[in-house]
């Protein structure tokens, strides 16, 4: 990757972890004001604000359609593309639940060093599981170490 790309890479995340902690904090102050019934009103808007921005790219969407419809998709057969992504939803929707309930009962900074670990876990995991040759390179392990130790610090 060129260094313009790596920069882009890196804003993208920083934009992301910002937008995460302000989204926390919103919701954080939501049920001090408004208490913890208003979770389910956050869990409503977090999942359906965003369904509109699907209509942007509606070519993309059908694109996409028409490829999983395939007899393979990524090497994988056909049921089981499907079966991933039903999963991939359903854990979705279940970790946004707990995060928000964790919001509500523990802060927003609970809620984001939660988050963190939990998606540093499951880098680890897709790394050693998924892809052999990423496990040599010094510079992923390094970055994921400086993720990792800055959680724990942050703890």
């Amino acid at each position: 990757a060129t260094p313009p790309q790596v920069m882009f890479g890196v804003a993208c995340v920083c934009g992301g972890l910002l937008a995460r902690a302000l989204t926390g904090a919103v919701q954080e102050a939501a049920f001090h004001r408004y208490g913890f019934a208003s979770a389910a009103e956050v869990l409503f808007y977090r999942n359906a604000l965003g369904l509109p921005l699907f209509l942007l790219q509606p070519q993309g969407l059908i694109h996409h359609m028409h490829s999983w419809r395939a007899d393979a998709v990524g090497g994988l057969p056909w049921p089981r593309v499907w079966v991933l992504l039903a999963a991939n939803l359903v854990f979705d929707y279940a970790c946004k639940v707990v995060m928000t309930r964790l919001i509500a009962r523990a802060g927003a900074l609970h809620a984001t060093l939660a988050l963190t670990v939990q998606k540093f876990t499951a880098f680890g995991v897709s790394v050693m599981l998924l892809e052999p040759a990423l496990r040599l390179s010094p510079r992923l392990w390094l970055g994921a170490a400086a993720v990792l130790m800055g959680t724990i610090a942050y703890i």
